[in-house]
């Protein structure tokens, strides 16, 4: 068929919309308790997405009726919130690749960065990771160090540039930014983005407050769209994806183009280097990628798209989340004065000499400042599944249902859409401790405290878990020490003098930092940043 009507359209629009309202009415988990439907046409979606801080209504939903709860989406939509750890085991471990991303999930990925490594799924998605997991080995860790320690010395500079003639906060948002991604392009492109030296591009104006214009405030008309995405069949989506268009997926769209057109001038300029070679000497995420397009072996190979979308996802996911985890880390120590000064004193007690992965490792107190910080803010606050057959989620910890019985496992239909709150399992208290919710980093201090199997790192949902967990969770926490040890040896952070109340604000997959009452400025965290005093004696 060349070509669809409007009418035609609008008709499979319907039929879809009413075939899937009905499997997943008569596939609702009704004996789970949750909170009450407010509305049939947005269910929760407004109230999750507006509230003042994510987490506010799902942890109140998690105390009053536990670790697996219900709630709805847009038209009645019934969704499953789980925070269980033997439940996100089974998800994200026991169950490989059953526990698949949703459709409107892969719609926005893909409008987003392609078809990368987070978009695809089952074969495809283990081919890529394959192919990229060497980028991230032992030796190309120890390889990449003194790039990341230029790139952390190269902030100090700007920043003593900027502090000297400033006496108000600075947005550290928009520094831990362009530090991160300048590491991506140095470390893992062999490419100079020139962020920190002022360079205007394309790409960083792509890249600027790229979730506060996609997702802040959604309209109703927005939570409506982006539910009709979940609904629609792949080929009506693709038509109709120019008249359901919404902010998100403009700005996506135009970050997608943006960061595709840089990489496919970095891929080019590359591509006749690694030709070059007869053995590969650098195994950089750019020159893997070449030597796969090279290989004779079609099951080595990947599409000119495959490859460009590679690029596009490490340009974003390789900064937006570093470079949000260290602004909630210079603010915490800013909250707190005294873990700030004790991490430096650890920087000090090195004299100098920190040239090694072992020692920055060393560093007890910064690197349990590193996990706490990743635990109260992790910068993705959930991730959206939906199994690929009938499964049943074993229960670490019994819920109760609305007629009183007691569940140790939950059965879950197939298509049955499944929220995992990394939030919430990060701030369980049976984890966790009693003070889950406030910040202590001493608790990663405790050798004997028991550590269980489920994130890649202390036991985190952070970088998620299983066959999908972040390929460069070591590359992260490494140029978390970093930045961090360069920042502190020089600087001392402390909180704006007006009092600015920060606010973790709930886009759809990820938190945005928000200063409360000034939404309209996008995403900051603004701070006093001065050089440190140190004693003459």
């Amino acid at each position: 068929m060349a070509s669809i009507t409007i009418s035609s359209t609008v008709a499979i629009i319907c039929l879809s919309f009413l075939v899937n309202f009905l499997l997943r009415w008569t596939r609702k988990s009704i004996r789970i308790r949750g909170p009450p439907n407010p509305s049939f046409l947005l269910g929760h979606e407004w109230m999750r997405r507006h509230q003042n801080n994510h987490g506010d209504l799902e942890m109140d939903w998690f105390r009053k009726y536990g670790a697996v709860y219900r709630t709805s989406g847009c038209f009645a939509q019934d969704i499953l919130m789980v925070s269980d750890p033997k439940a996100l085991h089974h998800m994200f471990h026991s169950s490989d690749y059953r526990f698949i991303k949703t459709r409107d999930t892969i719609f926005v990925l893909d409008l987003l960065l392609g078809q990368g490594i987070l978009s695809v799924q089952g074969e495809k998605h283990q081919h890529q990771r394959k192919v990229l997991s060497i980028a991230f080995s032992s030796a190309q860790l120890h390889q990449s160090l003194p790039m990341l320690q230029s790139c952390g010395a190269r902030l100090v500079e700007r920043l003593k540039d900027i502090s000297d003639d400033h006496t108000g906060a600075i947005n550290v948002l928009e520094w831990t930014r362009k530090v991160a991604l300048d590491i991506v392009g140095t470390a893992s492109f062999r490419y100079h983005f020139g962020m920190l030296d002022g360079e205007h591009s394309e790409l960083g104006a792509a890249v600027t407050n790229l979730l506060g214009d996609a997702q802040i405030n959604p309209s109703t008309k927005e939570l409506y769209i982006r539910s009709l995405w979940r609904y629609l069949p792949d080929r009506v989506l693709k038509i109709m994806k120019d008249r359901m268009a919404s902010r998100e997926s403009t700005r996506f769209t135009l970050f997608g183009r943006t960061a595709k057109v840089v990489a496919k001038q970095i891929f080019q300029e590359r591509l006749p280097v690694v030709a070059g070679q007869a053995d590969l000497s650098e195994k950089d995420i750019v020159s893997l990628l070449a030597k796969s397009h090279l290989s004779d072996d079609e099951k080595d190979k990947m599409t000119d798209d495959e490859i460009l979308s590679q690029l596009a996802t490490f340009i974003f996911a390789g900064h937006e989340t570093t470079a949000s985890t260290l602004a909630w880390f210079l603010y915490e120590l800013s909250s707190h004065p005294e873990h700030q000064a004790r991490i430096r004193e650890e920087i000090e007690a090195c004299q100098g000499q920190i040239s090694s992965l072992a020692n920055y490792d060393s560093m007890s107190f910064l690197n349990a400042a590193i996990k706490e910080v990743l635990r109260l803010h992790p910068t993705i606050h959930s991730l959206v599944r939906m199994p690929s057959r009938d499964e049943v989620l074993p229960l670490a910890e019994p819920i109760r249902t609305q007629d009183g019985r007691t569940l140790n496992e939950v059965p879950v239909s197939k298509g049955q859409t499944v929220i995992a709150s990394l939030y919430v399992y990060n701030r369980m208290p049976s984890i966790w401790g009693k003070d889950a919710g406030q910040w202590n980093p001493e608790r990663f201090l405790d050798n004997d405290k028991k550590q269980g199997p489920l994130g890649v790192y202390a036991n985190l949902m952070t970088f998620s878990t299983g066959a999908r967990s972040c390929l460069g969770w070591r590359f992260a926490v490494m140029e978390i020490q970093v930045v961090i040890v360069e920042l502190l040896r020089i600087f001392e952070f402390s909180l704006p003098k007006d009092g600015s109340v920060m606010r973790e604000y709930p886009g759809s997959q990820m938190v945005i930092p928000l200063v409360s009452g000034k939404t309209n400025e996008g995403a900051q965290v603004p701070l006093h940043v001065k050089v440190v005093e140190r004693s003459t004696q």
